[in-house]
């Protein structure tokens, strides 16, 4: 009986020590813990096949789902190049035809063309003379004083 005790005791403490009670022993390790090779694998977000088919940061999921594809950016963005070249107020085809600063524009619709300042402004030498108080004409015929009240010109 006295063998018997010891034997138990000696095994039950072996197993409860090295195996049951402490959590390093290789079952453990292996099959328990998160850090084994196959949870690594299979249950965590860090496994390959996690990385490749259920993550945002895989290969597949950066070419065909992020915002920052080249599809997406040549296709959707406002950078692209078509829609800089077509869409956008800064492109060539806008600037000249669309824009206010365009030769054309310049040219017919501003108030300091060569057309309109010699036919619409106030300044042209048509204007001075014929429509302002100071051409010769009103200073002769129009004036209460042209060279003085008695050397007035008289029509009758």
């Amino acid at each position: 009986m006295l063998v018997d005790h010891r034997l138990i005791a000696e095994v039950s403490m072996l197993v409860d020590h090295r195996l049951i009670a402490e959590a390093i022993t290789k079952g453990t390790v292996h099959y328990n813990s998160a850090f084994t090779k196959e949870a690594a694998f299979y249950n965590s977000a860090i496994t390959k096949e996690a990385a490749l088919n259920n993550s945002a940061i895989t290969k597949e999921g950066a070419l065909y789902n992020s915002a920052i594809t080249k599809g997406t950016v040549h296709y959707n963005s406002a950078i692209t190049k078509e829609a800089a070249f077509y869409n956008s107020a800064i492109t060539k085809e806008a600037a000249l035809n669309n824009s206010a600063i365009t030769k054309e524009a310049a040219l017919y619709n501003s108030a300091i063309t060569k057309e309109a300042v010699p036919y619409n402004s106030a300044i042209t030498k048509e204007a001075a003379l014929y429509n302002s108080a100071i051409t010769k004409e009103a200073a002769l015929y129009n004036s209460a004083f042209p060279y003085g009240e008695a050397r007035s010109i008289q029509f009758w």
